[in-house]
């Protein structure tokens, strides 16, 4: 599947800069969101480099006769909105509870126009105790950037701005709709 996948990048000129780092369990924050065509991208890179990533998915998806079990099948985590519990704790617990995890999660946390992004992300690794591994899609150059690896320090505010100034001059599938609050 990675060769076909990364065909299919190639055809449609998209490049992956960066490598992979070899953490066997992180946070990845894919951004910008704004389209659900990123999930594709996302998905292609990922197949292509060989990397295994799961996501957060709602627990009814993975209910559907005839798809759950893809869902699974490519990494669908899936959660159950409804309960009285913490989703950070519940989602650090499921890293504590396996060997290895690439979680991907989206920090704006919506594909609409946001300045306050979610820190669910932040919070999670934080917990957990593993890295987070930004991942930039940038429909304008046509390139998916892995960045270095970040880890949560005690400085919650400089971390998520520091964690933002990575992604100024990206560009969404849908530009206006992408904002880090810091330009």
């Amino acid at each position: 599947m990675s060769k076909f996948s990364q065909f299919i990048l190639n055809c449609k000129g998209w490049k992956i800069i960066g490598e992979v780092p070899t953490a066997p369990k992180m946070v990845v924050c894919f951004a910008p969101h704004t389209s659900n065509w990123d999930f594709v991208w996302g998905k292609l890179a990922a197949s292509a480099i060989g990397f295994k990533m799961s996501f957060l998915i709602k627990e009814e998806w993975v209910k559907i006769w005839g798809i759950g079990w893809w869902l699974k099948k490519q990494g669908a985590v899936p959660v159950c909105r409804s309960r009285n519990t913490s989703m950070t704790d519940r989602m650090a617990a499921e890293f504590n509870q396996r060997e290895s995890l690439n979680l991907v999660i989206s920090p704006e946390g919506t594909r609409k126009p946001t300045t306050e992004w979610k820190k669910g992300f932040y919070y999670i690794a934080k917990k957990a105790g593993v890295p987070i591994l930004p991942l930039v899609l940038d429909y304008g150059k046509k390139e998916i950037i892995i960045k270095p690896l970040m880890y949560p320090t005690n400085n919650e505010e400089q971390d998520i701005i520091a964690f933002k100034s990575l992604f100024i001059g990206s560009t969404g599938k849908y530009p206006k709709k992408f904002l880090t609050g810091l330009e």
